[in-house]
């Protein structure tokens, strides 16, 4: 019943650090995992000044199974915006499914 309900796709990515000739590190966002069936649902929205720039910050929870091995550093790609992971929850600690609190920057128009 619960896959059902995961409607969308999306693409979860880990940052990656590789070290350089010169001793400091190149970072790059890496595909973790590919269509990853999900549901994301809108949870709030506001706008903010941040450092004199006026935002729009925008939060999302995504559901998806729990054999993803997703945490709090990760990002989500839905639907052509990126999305940082900010908490991952495990309901009940039952191992039915995640539900992952996400939170979208973006400028305000």
């Amino acid at each position: 019943m619960f896959t059902k309900l995961l409607n969308k796709r999306a693409t979860i990515q880990r940052l990656t650090r590789t070290s350089d000739s010169a001793g400091s590190f190149t970072e790059s966002w890496n595909n973790l995992y590919e269509n990853v069936p999900c549901r994301v649902q809108p949870k709030s929205g506001k706008e903010q000044a941040i450092y004199s720039a006026l935002k729009t910050v925008i939060t999302h929870i995504l559901y998806c199974g729990n054999q993803w091995n997703i945490v709090e550093a990760d990002r989500v790609v839905f639907e052509n915006k990126n999305f940082n992971v900010v908490f991952v929850k495990n309901p009940d600690h039952i191992d039915h499914h995640l539900e992952i609190e996400l939170l979208e920057i973006t400028p305000a128009i």
